[in-house]
């Protein structure tokens, strides 16, 4: 299997730069697998395509505040993006991190980075280069002040790489159901649920339940030779409590679906499946590698954004509902102008 075989050409006009007003209005392409049919509909109507007793399963992670952004003492432009933190105590963060511009952060190097070129606020020495970016050390600059409360004041909320509009409110890249912070980018899909969303599926006797999976950079590049090689990604925390692995195996007991809302939701639940034979509480990291050939034991149906070609996340979606298929639907959609990525549209596949 090659990532070639994931590519397709998208117009850049049809890559979403701002969130629809409202969250539920979004489009929704449906995709029944039964027939090949495409079909056309909006996220507000979700219940419609959905039956009694179905469970949709959720990402509730919230997005960090994580990418720190300023100048040099000679008015260079510097920014890292914590992925994984490695120590944090009240003088020092260790993490390993993305950063911008590479040349910029030299392992072995200091770089200070400040608001303004004569007022450097954070000390960052770099320790190693690695498979993410950069291995750094981060401190507060003599007279900033405390470190936390250096990083509070600079830190924001990372928006994805094609996102050009820097004034987007950093709550529209939230779920309203986020909870805990520790993703570098949203679970997308659940960013078109809202409270008179879910009054309508409860009202329709559909199940909502959470788990957590912290996302990672991965998200938005494409596979590595390194990954398609190995089988594996790199490992995404996860945390699947009690009550959700209950709603997930009830429903399927009854004959009902389980529909994943994201990706991430279906990564862990068919990595906990394949751990145990079955879905049941854990809490770990997973590196599973969905892609075609994989035999699905947890998940019936999926809501998910459109994705960037060539990424681990198109090739799940094309081993749920097999590449030609998904191939079609793009096509359509993007005949249909529908609006792409994080802030786009979004597509179920039953």
């Amino acid at each position: 299997m090659t990532e070639e075989l994931y590519h397709y050409d998208l117009p850049p006009g049809r890559i979403a730069q701002t969130p629809i007003e409202r969250r539920d209005m979004a489009r929704l392409l449906v995709l029944r697998r039964s027939d090949g049919v495409i079909l056309h509909s909006s996220i507000d109507r979700l219940p419609e395509w959905l039956n009694p007793g179905d469970c949709l399963v959720m990402n509730d992670t919230k997005v960090a505040r994580c990418r720190v952004s300023g100048v040099t003492p000679v008015s260079r432009a510097a920014e890292f993006m914590a992925v994984t933190t490695l120590c944090r105590t009240p003088d020092v963060w260790e993490m390993d991190a993305m950063v911008c511009p590479g040349r910029r952060f030299r392992p072995g190097s200091q770089v200070r980075i400040g608001g303004a070129p004569d007022a450097a606020a954070l000390v960052v020495d770099v320790l190693a280069t690695t498979e993410i970016g950069r291995r750094l050390r981060v401190s507060a600059a003599e007279g900033a002040g405390p470190l936390d409360e250096v990083i509070e004041t600079m830190a924001e909320v990372p928006l994805p790489p094609y996102i050009h509009n820097s004034s987007i409110p950093s709550e529209r890249y939230q779920t309203c159901f986020a909870r805990e912070a520790g993703s570098v980018a949203a679970p997308t899909a659940g960013l078109h649920f809202t409270p008179e969303l879910f009054a309508r599926l409860s009202r329709a006797g559909i199940g909502t339940a959470f788990l957590t999976l912290h996302v990672g950079p991965g998200t938005f590049r494409p596979v590595t030779r390194r990954e398609l090689d190995a089988g594996r990604l790199h490992p995404e925390v996860y945390r699947l409590p009690s009550e959700a692995a209950a709603s997930v195996t009830c429903a399927r007991a009854a004959g009902r679906r389980v529909v994943a809302v994201g990706t991430t939701v279906c990564r862990t639940l068919e990595h906990i499946a394949a751990k145990f034979g079955e879905v049941r509480a854990d809490a770990g990291a997973t590196d599973l590698f969905i892609r075609e050939g994989f035999s699905f034991r947890a998940v019936d149906a999926l809501l998910t954004n459109f994705h960037l070609p060539r990424t681990s996340l198109l090739m799940l979606v094309c081993a749920l509902a097999g590449r030609s298929l998904v191939r079609e639907a793009y096509e359509a959609a993007i005949g249909g102008d529908y609006r792409f990525y994080s802030f786009g549209d979004a597509m179920l596949v039953l």
